[in-house]
């Protein structure tokens, strides 16, 4: 069903009340009326979780209020090229050389002044200009046009790590000119755009801020027949299903196992949740010529005659996620349904009836597991859940958990301000949500700038005797005689070795070298964290206050002392 703006306005009071979560603040600076997108925005952002309260600058007058927009998490700047001065659209065709030297330098001086404005905001996304709503021609360049590709080349170019472009010409072309534009209400009132070019706007946006956010999809799972290739193993047999590129239908599903697995080498976990004999998908994934997945591209495979919502629950169990971070892929509307009713947080989607419309299908959902930056544990991450499982399949050997702990071989080592692990270390605030005292979520170049002003960014590695769990350590300190934790977090898989304290042990040593004396911690309650609210307690840190949702610490370094692992060796990389 087509979403109006009706349902979106009647829709977001309910919204409004029920998200309680910390306020995400947006403001939307623009040249032209967008009445529509803040409400867009807004149901797109709250339909995931996300507690956000928008607000609209005053039309054109995006380079003053650029100066005044430091408390918003995000900032979206929609300048458009029609409005760059005055009738642009019809009058540039007019306009000699110098005339358009000049406002092209123009532009480029307001956007270097509104981006070194926002330098400070840790997301903006600023959309590139387009000149489709007033093409002339398909052949022959014209002067407005080649005005908006000068000033796309510039800002693709020179934008800084806290900008996301977005390619508004994308959202135009899947909905057409026609129905992106509506030139009654600009030649009235300058409101170009249509409701449904908003809406898929606040879709294309939404990934971005959920990714910075921690509300980012991480998990995709698979049906098999029908899903993964055509027919139906158990009735048609192993011969009869399709997935060959040399056939018309076997095309489409070859094409749909490539963007899956394109997604898992970029860090998204697959897996399979399919009711099947096991057998009979295992001999598909290891010897089928066709097949492009393999087994060992899945993290986990649900292969047996259990229900679906069964299966994902455990699914999301066993990789220690949250349902909402699960997209499920299935071609029966029963399935999809059963899901939906009893498992509400997992984003469904149906293979389509007109087969053809699948792979595009699968791009949209692609869109959803936003990367805001890569990382050798992206590469990786489907192999580190296979290491895990082999530990935990060792881990039943061992009567003591001290004992267990003791055969892996546990080996940390320590980083301090490594940019090259920036695009990691931001992964981590922004996916980590278990073992994370504060739940600060941060952009690379938020993490950068703690750097360049003196912080101090502790990550740690780990490994043992089954593999490399990567970077998934990471604590941020403020310098200063008495320094504050910003942030203390660990990956979720690692949880249980006693890493942390070992970690802390190691910090503490760095900070005495730096003649920090005295330390001050918080601890902050979100609805996921329960298990780290006496970690501090644990450290022997002094608590000075406590409220329902914040615990405050005080510890001197002279008088802390490490606390001992010692089946756990420590390196460094020496800084």
């Amino acid at each position: 069903m087509e979403l109006k703006y009706k349902d979106v306005l009647k829709a977001l009071p309910d919204l409004r009340k029920n998200i309680t979560d910390k306020k995400y603040y947006v403001k939307i600076l623009s040249n032209i009326t967008l009445t529509l997108l803040g409400e867009a925005v807004e149901y797109a952002l709250r339909t995931e979780g996300i507690n956000a309260n928008i607000s609209t600058g005053n039309f054109d007058n995006i380079v003053q209020e650029s100066v005044n927009v430091k408390d918003y998490d995000c900032v979206i700047v929609f300048c458009e090229l029609a409005n760059l001065v005055d009738s642009l659209y019809y009058r540039a065709e007019l306009l000699e050389k110098p005339e358009i030297d000049s406002l092209i330098t123009k532009t480029v001086n307001d956007m270097d002044f509104i981006f070194n404005n926002l330098t400070e905001i840790p997301l903006v996304l600023f959309s590139a200009f387009s000149s489709l709503p007033f093409a002339l021609s398909a052949t022959v360049e014209s002067k407005y046009e080649m005005m908006g590709r000068k000033l796309n080349e510039y800002i693709f170019q020179s934008t800084a790590k806290n900008v996301k472009i977005i390619d508004i010409n994308k959202i135009i072309a899947a909905l057409s000119v026609e129905n992106s534009v509506d030139y009654r209400f600009f030649y009235s009132s300058r409101s170009l755009y249509t409701f449904e070019f908003h809406r898929l706007y606040a879709c294309a946006i939404a990934p971005v801020i959920m990714s910075v956010t921690g509300k980012a999809k991480k998990v995709l799972v698979l049906d098999c027949d029908n899903t993964l290739w055509k027919g139906t193993v158990g009735e048609d047999g192993l011969k009869k299903i399709e997935m060959s590129p040399n056939t018309t239908e076997g095309l489409i599903f070859t094409e749909v196992q490539h963007i899956a697995l394109s997604l898992m080498k970029k860090g998204v976990l697959l897996c399979v949740c399919s009711k099947n004999n096991p057998d009979d998908v295992d001999e598909i994934l290891q010897t089928h010529p066709d097949m492009i997945l393999r087994s060992e591209h899945f993290a986990i495979k649900k292969i047996n005659w259990t229900d679906k919502v069964t299966n994902l629950k455990e699914i999301a169990s066993e990789l220690n996620v949250s349902a909402e971070s699960i997209v499920y892929v299935d071609d029966s509307q029963f399935e999809i349904g059963l899901v939906n009713q009893f498992l509400p947080e997992i984003k469904t989607v149906l293979v389509p009836e007109n087969i053809y419309e699948y792979p595009q299908v699968m791009k949209k959902i692609s869109e959803l597991f936003y990367i805001s930056g890569h990382s050798k544990e992206d590469e990786k991450r489907t192999k580190l859940y296979s290491d895990q499982k082999m530990r935990n399949e060792e881990k039943l050997k061992y009567d003591k958990i001290d004992d267990y702990l003791s055969s892996l071989g546990l080996k940390l080592n320590i980083t301090v301000n490594e940019k090259t692990l920036i695009p990691r270390m931001s992964q981590l605030t922004q996916k980590t949500n278990q073992f994370n005292l504060t739940t600060k979520r941060y952009t690379e170049a938020e993490i950068e700038k703690f750097i360049d002003t003196g912080y101090f960014l502790f990550c740690f590695s780990a490994s043992d005797r089954f593999g490399d769990y990567g970077v998934t350590g990471l604590s941020i300190i403020s310098p200063g005689d008495t320094a504050l934790i910003d942030t203390f977090l660990m990956s979720c898989r690692v949880i249980g070795r006693e890493l942390e304290f070992v970690f802390f042990n190691e910090i503490v040593h760095n900070l005495r070298k730096h003649n920090v004396r005295e330390v001050e911690a918080q601890y902050v309650r979100t609805g996921k964290n329960e298990q780290v609210s006496n970690f501090y307690d644990s450290l022997h840190f002094i608590k000075t206050s406590e409220d329902a949702n914040v615990k405050n610490y005080h510890l001197n370094l002279k008088v802390f002392e490490d606390i001992q692992i010692d089946y756990i060796e420590v390196g460094s990389d020496g800084k």
